[in-house]
């Protein structure tokens, strides 16, 4: 008895450490960097001066169309993941921006593209949770957006209240 009590609280203990935006988005970029370690992800700041240093970014978001809808990096055409035809479209001679909502999909996707022909491609470490909650800007129709889809209540500790 005492036993389950005693690993009940510390599933609980974990949950509550990884539900603060800070916590959560750090546990995303461990997750996704130990399965997948020859990535090249890029924090937000860095990510941010990539896209800017090139001229009209090849920028893909890998979530969905609900996510999508809500708020977007600016410039970020959507894609689905689920189509046979990916990276059909791209320029495969020059790097291609990926993202979702905290690096995981966006990971999976970039690995498709590799076997796709395509071997510049450049994750954002963290998703669009970490690129919002350290202030870049998201868009939704083009204007500045406040909020982002974190597609589940428990994600969406992950995203700083005001963006919730």
């Amino acid at each position: 008895m005492w036993i389950i009590v005693g690993v009940a609280l510390l599933l609980l203990g974990a949950l509550w450490w990884l539900t603060d935006d800070m916590r959560g988005i750090a546990w995303a970029r461990y997750v996704v960097r130990r399965h997948f370690p020859d990535q090249d992800m890029r924090l937000p700041d860095a990510f941010a001066a990539a896209l800017a240093a090139e001229d009209r970014p090849q920028l893909l978001d890998v979530r969905s169309v609900e996510e999508f809808e809500v708020s977007h990096l600016q410039g970020a055409t959507r894609v689905d993941v689920d189509s046979p035809a990916c990276g059909e479209g791209l320029d495969s001679s020059r790097t291609v921006y990926v993202y979702c909502a905290g690096g995981y999909r966006a990971a999976q996707y970039a690995e498709r593209l590799k076997a796709a022909g395509i071997s510049k491609v450049v994750n954002l470490s963290g998703g669009i949770f970490a690129w919002a909650n350290d202030g870049h800007l998201i868009v939704h129709d083009g204007q500045p957006a406040a909020r982002v889809h974190s597609g589940s209540s428990w994600f969406r500790r992950l995203l700083k209240p005001s963006l919730r």
